[in-house]
């Protein structure tokens, strides 16, 4: 969504989000809530760490605590989750049941789950500068629907890594333009 705001007003235009379906009880009312909520926010205040949302008659609507982000995880030998695959306008979360992971070694290597098969390749870093070498796969077949498609979409994506930029635990490998191609977690 986009915003405008003049003072302590603030308008929030049309809010899009993406289309996954949440299966856990609740999460989808809540986030329906939410979105209702967010868009008929009128104003706002701030106190100490606290946002708070009001309506046009200045009714408390959403409250909002600072998020203190935390320290960066080191890419080198944190196991990081695949959350979100970007391709195009289109970013698609990981098919229900599947891990896709990767672990960037000490000496260049990288290796992981895409899904179905481990696979393994070289890396080379510098700065923020990160290329995957050629990838190599193990070759089970996984008959889940949508696995396989998945493995592919993640491994062409990881051949076409530029850079990487890492906010606390999340880890964002991008492509050659700088645009988000694969977003892991940290693997707690």
């Amino acid at each position: 969504a986009r915003y405008t705001g003049e003072g302590t007003a603030i308008a929030i235009g049309s809010i899009a989000s993406t289309l996954i379906w949440c299966e856990t009880p609740g999460v989808m009312e809540q986030e329906s809530a939410y979105l209702g909520l967010l868009g008929i926010s009128a104003s706002f205040t701030i106190e100490g760490d606290t946002l708070t949302l009001l309506d046009v008659n200045r009714t408390a609507l959403l409250v909002f605590e600072k998020a203190v982000p935390p320290e960066p995880a080191p890419l080198i030998g944190t196991t990081w989750t695949l959350e979100s695959l970007h391709s195009g306008d289109t970013v698609s979360s990981v098919v229900a049941g599947s891990e896709i992971t990767a672990v960037f070694g000490e000496g260049g290597d990288l290796a992981g789950s895409a899904g179905c098969n481990r696979y393994f390749a070289s890396s080379t870093l510098s700065g923020a500068s990160l290329s995957i070498g050629q990838i190599g796969s193990t070759k089970m077949h996984c008959t889940a629907e949508g696995i396989m498609e998945q493995e592919t979409t993640y491994l062409n994506l990881l051949g076409d890594v530029k850079s990487y930029a890492i906010e606390g635990d999340r880890l964002d490998l991008l492509d050659e333009s700088g645009v988000r191609a694969l977003t892991f977690r940290a693997k707690t």
